[in-house]
């Protein structure tokens, strides 16, 4: 399988996964945007939902994400707050193995997900 192949099939299958995992956590209307959305695929976001406040786009990778460029695209719709899942991977031989999930949010982001749930985050 050619590198590019294998790249698109690891970020295919996380975004499935996240969506699975939603689900499993009662977030029942939840879709890849490539099951659902060309426009929103084209504009950055990889899951979306009307429950959620928040869109999704996810990563599997081996190297650092730059998390400002993607969190402050000129593309991303303006409805609700872009939230990147990063499943960071490390190579081993011929094997990949996770050795890191995370969250990354704007921090006005992550304060109203807390005034949400009646946290104090400051």
């Amino acid at each position: 399988m050619a590198k590019s192949s294998r790249n698109r099939t690891a970020g295919n299958n996380y975004e499935r996964f996240c969506v699975k995992r939603l689900k499993e956590n009662g977030v029942l209307d939840v879709v890849t945007s490539r099951a659902e959305s060309r426009n929103m695929d084209n504009r950055g976001v990889d899951i979306f939902g009307p429950s959620i406040p928040y869109h999704i786009q996810c990563k599997n990778t081996i190297k650092d994400v730059k998390y400002h460029d993607l969190l402050t695209e000129e593309r991303l719709p303006t409805d609700k707050p872009l939230i990147i899942f990063h499943k960071r991977t490390e190579k081993r031989g011929k094997v990949f193995r996770q050795v890191g999930e995370y969250v990354i949010m704007k921090y006005e982001t992550f304060n109203t997900l807390c005034e949400v749930q009646e946290i104090s985050c400051d």
